[in-house]
């Protein structure tokens, strides 16, 4: 643990001083990023949970987390833009990122984007859908709306699989059900479970519906 706090103190320090010495504070950023090697951490009473099960690594939280470091380096507008709209500020190509991450970190950032992100913009997809059938609007909630979204993608309610969340966890305790419900944990584990229990064809499928949903919001290339 020591010696992933002095790698990721080493990971500021090199983005200041690259942004100082002339790098662009993006390419500065992602090479920080390389350096870093804290999974969680505390700032400010805020908890950063950058490694979701060992293996899917929030990339963009990391970012926005390194530019919290570098005040006063960074064009305002450029900042703001990054963190409130995910905007990047250059072109870059993602083999380029891929080299300034490193190819470990890079595949955990695919991990995240295909297991947090497109899962659960696929959950919304098919949350959608169900409110449609039930004749629901979006502000509206019904029992049934939960229930159908697990029982289509997974085969299982929400509650069954949560149990079963908890005991590939290890979770003894069962605190705060509707924010694990809510997690990256959780929905991380969700499609690690789809994989092993879905066909090839429903796996491509429901990870295309995903995409479209999410692409809806916002570049699904972003950070891919």
């Amino acid at each position: 643990m020591n010696n992933q706090l002095q790698e990721s103190n080493e990971a500021l320090i090199h983005l200041r001083q690259a942004i100082t010495d002339g790098t662009h504070w993006y390419v500065a950023m992602l090479e920080a990023i390389e350096l870093w090697e804290l999974e969680e951490e505390r700032v400010n009473g805020k908890h950063y949970h950058y490694l979701i099960g060992g293996e899917a690594f929030d990339l963009l939280l990391l970012a926005k987390r390194l530019l919290m470091s570098a005040d006063g380096l960074i064009p305002a507008n450029e900042k703001s833009a990054f963190i409130k709209n995910n905007q990047l500020p250059m072109q870059i190509t993602q083999d380029e990122v891929k080299d300034l991450i490193g190819e470990t970190k890079h595949k955990a950032h695919l991990n995240y984007f295909y297991g947090v992100r497109i899962e659960r913009a696929l959950l919304w997809a098919v949350q959608k859908q169900v409110n449609k059938e039930l004749g629901m609007y979006p502000c509206c909630q019904d029992p049934r709306e939960f229930e159908g979204v697990h029982r289509r993608i997974y085969g299982k309610t929400v509650e069954l699989l949560l149990d079963k969340f908890f005991e590939d966890s290890a979770i003894v305790e069962k605190k705060n059900v509707d924010a694990v419900g809510d997690s990256d944990e959780f929905t991380y584990w969700l499609f690690k479970y789809r994989l092993k229990n879905s066909d090839k064809e429903r796996i491509a499928s429901d990870t295309q519906k995903g995409l479209q949903n999410l692409s809806k919001k916002q570049n699904p290339a972003l950070w891919t």
